[in-house]
C-alpha cells in the first residue's frame, strides 16, 4: 500500500526530532491535504513531533524552523503525478521542480535550500496525489481515506516504538513545554 522508502522514513524518524510541515490551500479542495495530513497527526501524536500549518507561505516560518533546529524535516504538500489519486510517495528533486500547480509562493526547493545552509537537518518532501484542486473547500473521500491509513500507520509505528523503547525522547526535547513549539 505504502512504498518501502515511505515506511522506512517513519521508521527512521520513530525516535527523532522531526517537524512536520503542512502545505496547501484551504480554499483548494484537495490542495488543502498537507494542512489535513498535519492537523491530524498532530492530535495522533507527541513524542519528539513539531507541526506547522505554512499554507501557502512556508518562507513565514523560516527563523521558527531554523531556532526549533530539528534533525529531520518534512514537508507535506499536495502534489500531481501520474498515479493514482490519493497516492502518498515521497518525492525526488525532480518532481518537485517540475510541479506546475503548486499554490504556495515559493518553491518547496528554494526553501529546503535555504534551510540547508542554516540547519544541519535531513529534508523530505511527502507528495499526496490530489483529484481536483479547483476553487471549494473540501478534501476528496478517497484521499482522506488514503491519508488516514498513512497516519493510522504512523501512529501505529509510534506506538510500537514507544513499548521497545519507553526512554528514547529523554534529552530529546529542547523546550521545557513542547506543546508551546507549535505553530498553530
Amino acid at each position: 500500500m505504502f512504498s518501502d522508502k515511505l515506511k522506512d522514513l517513519i521508521n527512521t524518524i520513530s525516535d527523532k526530532e522531526t517537524l512536520f510541515v503542512g502545505l496547501g490551500n484551504y480554499l483548494r479542495q484537495d490542495d488543502a491535504v498537507g494542512l489535513y495530513f498535519v492537523k491530524q497527526l498532530k492530535q495522533k501524536v507527541k513524542k519528539n513531533f513539531h507541526f506547522i500549518l505554512a499554507e501557502t507561505t512556508p518562507e513565514n516560518h523560516l527563523n521558527y524552523i531554523t531556532q526549533l533546529n530539528p534533525e529531520y524535516i518534512i514537508f507535506i504538500d499536495a502534489a500531481r503525478f501520474s498515479r493514482k489519486v490519493g497516492e502518498i510517495r515521497l518525492l525526488d528533486t525532480q518532481e518537485i521542480s517540475s510541479f506546475s500547480t503548486s499554490t504556495h509562493t515559493s518553491s518547496i526547493l528554494l526553501i529546503i535550500e535555504y534551510l540547508k545552509k542554516c540547519i544541519d537537518a535531513k529534508y523530505f518532501v511527502v507528495g499526496i496525489k490530489v483529484g481536483n484542486s479547483s476553487f471549494g473547500e473540501g478534501i476528496s473521500k478517497e484521499v482522506l481515506e488514503r491519508v488516514d491509513r498513512f497516519i493510522d500507520l504512523i501512529v501505529t509505528q509510534m506506538s510500537s516504538f514507544a513499548v521497545q523503547n519507553p526512554n528514547c525522547s529523554k534529552g530529546r526535547l529542547r523546550y521545557k513545554n513542547p506543546s508551546k513549539t507549535d505553530r498553530f
